[in-house]
């Protein structure tokens, strides 16, 4: 296919895997899942044109986002943009790099307040997913209660989904966007000594979650997808001596707390 026609065809496919997906995950509801669908695809398209919008005001082209359309699941592996050509310094990789998991946290911050606004708050424990402490600490604060009490939607659900990719984004390794951050605050060597450190971070985590009441290998499956998506090598700039601006120093400083308060030690509890 030529042009833009896979960008788009990919972009409908996976509109129609999280409509199917939503609704199984949903009691066969198809207005639920066409909230889940809306809402994970709009939490995607803003984080992918944080992105794009970025690169193409740099001059940096790129593409259209592709989105991975998947039969089964939340009906997504996510999506990604292709760059055409080179970034030139840290500044522009900076912008470009954190704009996605910047604009994507707010989008998927306020899917989570809509959708626990519209959550119905149980007697006991019914979650099956994670808390992060920012996920917590807006339970409290919308509902007044802890988020285990709260029943699942599909604009909730789609948020979180969202809040944990944006962390899953953040993780400093390789070509991920994390990774875009971390070069670009401290240059090549230190990027690569802190992507293989957090790569097998991972997997030490996933041996102490093992043995913890989560029983989970969740983080075991997260660590080789992570290495296979980002690697831990990050290509070389035509400038890396530029010093980044202020500016950009607190768009990687924001981009560190967004990674704190969105981590997840056992994402799913079941």
């Amino acid at each position: 296919m030529g042009g833009k026609t896979l960008n788009y065809v990919l972009f409908f496919v996976t509109i129609f895997t999280t409509l199917y997906c939503g609704m199984a995950l949903f009691g066969g509801s198809f207005f639920s899942g066409v909230l889940f669908s809306a809402t994970v695809m709009a939490v995607l398209l803003v984080h992918e044109f944080g992105h794009y919008f970025n690169a193409r005001r740099h001059g940096v082209s790129v593409t259209l986002p592709y989105f991975i359309p998947l039969p089964f699941g939340i009906g997504t592996m996510g999506a990604f943009i292709r760059m055409k050509s080179a970034i030139p310094d840290r500044n522009v990789l900076m912008d470009v790099g954190a704009g996605g998991p910047l604009w994507g946290f707010i989008a998927s911050v306020l899917a989570v307040v809509v959708g626990m606004d519209m959550a119905q708050v149980a007697d006991k424990s019914v979650s099956p997913i994670g808390s992060s402490l920012l996920y917590s600490v807006m339970a409290y604060l919308v509902k007044g209660v802890s988020p285990e009490f709260l029943e699942m939607n599909p604009v909730l659900f789609a948020g979180w989904l969202g809040l944990f990719v944006t962390m899953l984004n953040l993780l400093p390794i390789g070509q991920l966007d994390g990774g875009h951050v971390v070069y670009a605050l401290f240059g090549k060597s230190r990027h690569y000594a802190k992507g293989v450190r957090t790569f097998f971070l991972l997997l030490c985590l996933w041996g102490i979650i093992c043995l913890s009441v989560y029983s989970s290998s969740t983080w075991l499956f997260f660590g080789v997808l992570v290495y296979f998506m980002g690697g831990v090598v990050h290509p070389l700039l035509d400038n890396e001596m530029e010093d980044l601006t202020p500016q950009n120093r607190i768009k990687g400083g924001a981009c560190a707390l967004i990674f704190v308060l969105t981590f997840l030690p056992a994402p799913f509890m079941g």
